[in-house]
């Protein structure tokens, strides 16, 4: 541990002692089962984050509510706009448009199903939910890790309410957000939310072009109408959008080959490799001059432009004995992206990418009351997404060849399913469920090849245009295929409740994710590979205590997973043509794995001035076998994505101060333990292995509804990576770095 976890970890001690009386923790009420519960009474483990703690942590985009969330690891696969969540070790590591995380992800019960739509900003959140282990049931479509739920507030017809909230910080970056709630009349009401950010500086410096790098210019924007004529009916419209314009998260390049680039160079073998070592180069023997993780060479100034709009109309009804709800969502998204994935001016490794997204979902459920012992709940689902990518290009100059690769992928799914409770008696009940799952993919998929003599030392100062990234010649490979997966998902458990305040479960569940296809580039046909589904079987022992007459909540839960022909990406050997062999990465069944943990959480209210939160994940993952004949892998190593520890924690002090103002101070602490981020364990693709603190102090005037609040964070200056991809044809090695300390100012004003 740390020297700054000690720190963080005494200072919560500390603090903990400061007060003897008792105060009731706030009770926080989720949908985890498709029915409103207190999350104390919610026989999985979840971790629920409140809209008001969204704020206050600070968190901005999906991926950080891993900083709060125990076995909750996200790590943006392509600089900053490929968000990967993997919860207990169980993740995905493609880079891909076309293929899902096993971590679904819904915004207001809407599933996204691909991880260049996650990238969007949290605003007017209501709630977070994650949800740990296979959720085959209710939830079904690719949950072998859990899935995250995000939910906006709604419109509320009771009063007029409106706040809005700016603030600056270093980066010269400026942030704003705000909504206003209009009640239409008693049984309507309109509420339009919406965020916006410019940030015009950045921690990256571009030697080549001389400049600093790493703006941010993004908005977003929601408006919701409700309408509830009476207590059993109610709809809710909710149509929203967002763009951005930025820049890409600039890579740290680290050559990797020794001075005649017949192998690697020692830092490289033994996991050292910082760069500015004097014996590595890459393939056109270039040498990164220092260790400085945001200082690199980069021909151009790589781009991100993301647009997007959607819809989702929810109907509650109830209809006496059962309530039907019904959510149908609609979600168009555009991606546009221009990288120099090399990091030096020679056109080694340019990327351009174009992706256009549409999807359409409708669940259609009914739920039993809850006055008998015996609840249930049964739905029917059905989705179709369709994706293209179109422009997928890689310039290569320095190896002589250009590539385009073009994916069109269209995917139907069905199921259908159904969940019950049934108390056997006061203290014990038993539980299940089961969905059936239909999903149909057609695929086609393309790549091009086209040799080029430019110079080897050919500079790029310009972003690889639109009109030259166009597939040319006769296809080096191609696939035209479709699939079908039927496929059995579910759960069963039993909870014993021995008191109210006491629940200790157990389940054992099944959870799968549906197959697809490689749409990476690929060197002949049959290295467009096709893979089947993956599945997790899952068994999980968990408690939830309520102690101290309110004021402290404790949960814990123990797992243990057998993880079968887990989809990851993975070098191997293939015959190319002509009888060469080579090497390339695809994503296929690649392994049986182990997943062995425990995570438990911890919240303490003393008294009304005092919340003390604390959370700890413990994970011991291992590949059992491999079932393709893939190189770098070896039996006994760790997934990908998987710490074997992380921590986090927080301490939030809040006093009246008389004259209606009140103050407040917040100091949090997140702890990631060295984790690989590829599946062949290579010493240098550890990332993490960093502790981060953050800090908020406000001043709020209930009279007036203003509040004026300092922040801070990554507090330390902590220089950690987050993700590393080892590129071992091209002699590199690509880093990506956390956020330098950031700090700012923010004023708020709230109108009722």
């Amino acid at each position: 541990m740390t020297a700054r976890l000690w720190t963080a970890v005494s200072l919560s001690a500390l603090l903990a002692c400061g007060g003897q009386a008792m105060a009731e923790t706030d009770e926080l009420v989720v949908t985890a089962k498709k029915r409103s519960e207190s999350v104390q009474d919610v026989n999985i483990s979840v971790t629920a984050i409140s809209g008001d703690d969204v704020k206050a942590f600070g968190f901005e985009t999906a991926d950080d509510i891993a900083q709060q969330t125990a076995n909750l690891t996200t790590v943006n696969l392509f600089g900053n706009n490929v968000p990967n969540f993997a919860i207990r070790g169980v993740g995905l590591n493609d880079i891909a448009p076309n293929n899902s995380s096993p971590t679904a992800v819904h915004v207001d019960e809407v599933f996204y199903p691909f991880a260049v739509m996650l990238n969007f900003g949290l605003f007017d959140i209501d709630r977070v939910e994650v949800l740990k282990g296979p959720q085959g049931t209710l939830y079904g479509r690719n949950t072998t890790a859990g899935t995250v739920s995000f939910f906006s507030r709604k419109p509320d017809a009771e009063a007029f309410s409106a706040e809005l909230t700016a603030g600056y910080g270093n980066y010269k970056n400026f942030e704003t957000e705000g909504f206003i709630n209009i009640p239409l009349s008693e049984i309507a009401a309109f509420r339009v939310s919406g965020t916006y950010r410019n940030q015009s500086d950045g921690p990256f410096y571009n030697r080549h072009l001389g400049q600093n790098h790493g703006e941010i210019e993004r908005y977003a924007w929601r408006a919701q109408l409700n309408i509830q004529p009476n207590d059993d009916f109610e709809f809710n419209l909710n149509v929203h959008g967002g763009k951005e314009n930025s820049d890409l998260a600039q890579y740290d390049m680290l050559p990797s080959g020794n001075s005649m680039l017949s192998g690697f160079c020692s830092a490289f073998t033994d996991g050292t490799l910082q760069g500015g070592e004097s014996d590595c180069f890459d393939l056109s023997m270039n040498q990164e001059p220092d260790t400085d993780p945001f200082t690199s060479a980069p021909g151009f100034r790589p781009r991100l432009d993301l647009e997007g709009i959607g819809g989702v109309a929810t109907i509650e009804w109830d209809a006496g004995a059962f309530t039907v709800t019904s959510v149908t969502g609609l979600e168009h998204f555009e991606r546009d992206v221009r990288e120099d994935a090399d990091g030096f001016p020679q056109i080694i490794v340019d990327d351009y990418y174009v992706n256009d997204i549409d999807v359409f979902s409708e669940e259609l459920r009914f739920t039993s009351d809850t006055s008998g012992p015996f609840e249930w709940i049964v739905g029917l689902y059905y989705q179709t997404d369709d994706l293209d990518a179109p422009i997928s290009e890689v310039k290569a100059y320095t190896r002589g060849v250009a590539i385009n690769t073009e994916v069109f992928q269209d995917t139907q799914t069905f199921a259908a399913f159904g969940n019950f409770d049934y108390a056997l008696s006061s203290m014990w009940s038993v539980n299940g469920g089961i969905r059936y799952t239909y999903e149909k993919r057609d695929f086609e998929g393309r790549t091009f090849f086209d040799v080029v003599n430019p110079a080897p030392t050919e500079v790029s100062f310009d972003p690889p245009p639109a009109g030259v990234a166009q597939p040319f010649g006769v296809p080096a490979s191609e696939r035209v295929d479709s699939r079908e997966f039927n496929n059995v998902s579910g759960k069963i458990g039993i909870d014993f409740t021995p008191n109210d305040n006491t629940l200790i479960y157990f389940s054992a569940s099944r959870g799968f994710k549906s197959g697809g296809f490689n749409g990476n580039l690929a060197l002949n046909d049959d290295t467009i590979t096709a893979f089947d589904e993956e599945k997790v079987y899952a068994f999980e022992l968990g408690k939830k205590l309520t102690l101290a007459d309110g004021a402290v909540t404790w949960n814990s839960a123990a797992f243990w997973y057998e993880y079968q022909d887990a989809q990851l990406i993975g070098n191997f050997l293939t015959d190319v043509g002509g009888g060469v062999m080579g090497n390339i990465f695809a994503l296929t069944n690649l392994a049986d794995a182990k997943v062995v943990g425990f995570e438990s959480d911890i919240r303490w209210r003393p008294n009304p001035e005092w919340d003390i939160r604390g959370g700890i994940g413990v994970l011991d993952t291992e590949i059992k076998n491999s079932i393709e004949p893939a190189n770098n892998i070896t039996i006994g190593e760790e997934l990908a994505f998987a710490p074997p520890v992380n921590a986090n924690g927080s301490i939030r002090y809040s006093k009246e101060l008389g004259n209606g103002m009140m103050g407040s101070v917040q100091v949090d602490v997140t702890h990631t333990a060295k984790f690989f981020t590829n599946i062949s364990n290579i010493p240098v693709t550890e990332s993490g292995g960093f502790t981060l603190v953050n800090g908020r102090a406000s001043l709020y005037s209930s009279d007036t509804g203003l509040q004026v609040s300092f922040w801070a964070k990554n507090i330390f200056d902590e220089r950690y990576s987050t993700w590393v991809n080892n590129l071992a044809s091209t002699y590199r090695v690509l880093r990506a770095t956390g956020m330098p300390r950031t700090f700012g100012v923010e004023v708020s004003y709230a109108f009722n």
